[in-house]
């Protein structure tokens, strides 16, 4: 988690969500881990929250090229996942 939360340094309203994972979002630790693994040993810049049309992506990201990259992160629901394999 150290680690994780180490790679919101220097990004914008990160007390956002630092504030929903210390509420036990599920879904924002898994926003987390996807900012950790495209910001680990990688020089990218991200931006929480940006406007993407009529809502808000989770995240965007971009490298030294300048284009931006929106993320949407879902979390899997295992309980539904696994009835659905039974």
């Amino acid at each position: 988690m150290g680690q994780r939360l180490a790679s919101l340094d220097g990004v914008l309203r990160s007390e956002r969500i630092i504030a929903k994972i210390q509420r036990g979002d599920s879904s924002a630790e898994a926003e987390l881990t996807a900012i950790y693994l495209v910001r680990h040993k990688q020089e990218v810049e991200v931006e929480l929250e940006p406007p993407a049309g009529t809502r808000l992506a989770d995240f965007r990201v971009r490298g030294s090229n300048g284009a931006w990259t929106y993320v949407e992160v879902t979390f899997p629901d295992w309980s539904q996942a696994c009835e659905m394999a039974m």
